[in-house]
């Protein structure tokens, strides 16, 4: 069986503990928000973590972070889970069913930039083209 896209990312993080899915449900439930079934399985193997993907640097936030870094009044049709260590954000979009990731600038009013799905995030992190548009082609590989 091959890897699925949540433990291919969780390869390039810095593991903690597994969360606790009571806890990661709890928070869904105060954003009025259902995860997708990719971020259950990536929190199930770390509550967060940090690292080089490729070129790119991620930083996952935990479930505790998660609860304190949303605040649906500043950003409504965003749930925020992690950032670049600097100030762009990465966020799934409430709007889009299932929701997909875009990256968000922290610090100033720039429109989100879609990534997609998991995967597709993934291999954009370890290819460096976050701030590429999203290409037909990266949408034929979900």
């Amino acid at each position: 069986m091959s890897p699925t896209a949540a433990s291919r990312l969780a390869e390039h993080l810095t593991h903690r503990k597994p969360a606790d899915s009571g806890r990661l449900a709890d928070v869904g439930d105060r954003l009025r928000f259902v995860w997708p079934p990719e971020f259950i399985e990536l929190f199930g193997i770390t509550d967060g973590g940090e690292g080089w993907v490729g070129e790119s640097y991620l930083s996952i936030f935990s479930v505790d972070e998660l609860r304190d870094r949303n605040e649906p009044e500043f950003w409504p049709d965003l749930v925020l889970f992690g950032s670049d260590g600097g100030g762009e954000g990465f966020a799934l979009r409430r709007s889009s069913h299932p929701p997909d990731i875009v990256m968000a600038n922290l610090v100033g009013p720039d429109p989100a930039i879609p990534q997609g799905d998991m995967a597709t995030f993934l291999g954009r992190l370890e290819l460096a083209t976050l701030f590429d548009p999203l290409s037909s082609r990266d949408i034929g590989e979900r």
